[in-house]
């Protein structure tokens, strides 16, 4: 049966947030107030909107699988979560974020999760740009490697997610997403050559979800761990936001931007939920 195609629908998903919401103008006031040096965009990912790095120690890795295996409340914990986001924001991750943005930034929320073969997939793994800011990024954590598991992520360049946004696939009715996409290619005369990179116990893959189009590999040899953490920009210093604000928070609804942010806590923002 063919696809549902949503022509448009990439356009509207970024005036929702980029306009309606305000991220562009947050993103302009962002760049304004910065002072740090930056390479200037020459990071490989400002240039192709994706990069592997590896960030997490192995011992480090195993207590945070230990804690999703047991439920641990921490998990959800603000100030947990900062303490890990302390190792894991090393000064390589900094600059590549910073470079990204062209100014300072801060991690929205945190999640985290446990694949087992067998389980039921969800719909993160088919092919889909995530609903958000066109500059935001993601950073995936793989707690355990690709070797162990079986599982990965799956990603098209940037001209090839903008040739099926064309089409209209990208943000398509959420139930029309495919987990092959080489008919629909095809038929549009679309290259389609998927990239996946072998991520081994704490690597990361920095990228732009709102920009690439992505889907999850089901792990078929054993567990898949992953730490999810959505970034955006921000005015001042992550660091100095996650003191003050109610942030990074645990859940993956968006605030509306308004001229108190970010000083609005979570409880008071009036959330946008994500298509991602």
């Amino acid at each position: 049966m063919a696809t549902a195609l949503n022509p448009g629908g990439d356009v509207r998903i970024k005036m929702l947030y980029d306009r309606d919401a305000g991220y562009a103008r947050l993103h302009t006031v962002c760049q304004q107030t910065f002072r740090r040096p930056t390479t200037g965009g020459t990071s490989h990912l400002s240039r192709n909107g994706m990069e592997k790095l590896s960030v997490l120690a192995p011992e480090d890795c195993a207590v945070v699988r230990q804690m999703i295996d047991l439920g641990s409340p921490f998990l959800s914990n603000r100030l947990y979560l900062r303490a890990l986001l302390e190792k894991i924001l090393t000064d390589e991750v900094d600059n590549r974020i910073s470079d990204y943005f062209g100014s300072e930034y801060l991690p929205l929320w945190c999640r985290t999760y446990r694949n087992d073969p067998g389980g039921e997939q969800g719909v993160s793994f088919r092919w889909h740009c995530d609903g958000g800011p066109s500059k935001h990024l993601k950073l995936l954590l793989y707690l355990n490697g690709s070797d162990v598991h079986g599982g990965n992520t799956q990603f098209l360049n940037r001209d090839t997610t903008a040739a099926f946004k064309s089409i209209g696939y990208v943000f398509c009715d959420i139930n029309e997403r495919l987990g092959d996409l080489s008919a629909l290619s095809h038929e549009h005369d679309i290259p389609y050559q998927p990239l996946r990179a072998r991520v081994s116990e704490g690597d990361a893959i920095l990228f732009e979800p709102a920009n690439i189009l992505h889907k999850g590999v089901w792990p078929t040899k054993g567990s898949r761990y992953l730490l999810q953490i959505c970034i955006v920009p921000s005015p001042v210093a992550w660091r100095d936001a996650c003191s003050r604000y109610a942030i990074p928070r645990g859940n993956a609804d968006w605030p509306c931007v308004d001229k108190n942010w970010p000083a609005k806590t979570a409880s008071d923002a009036q959330p946008l939920t994500s298509e991602g």
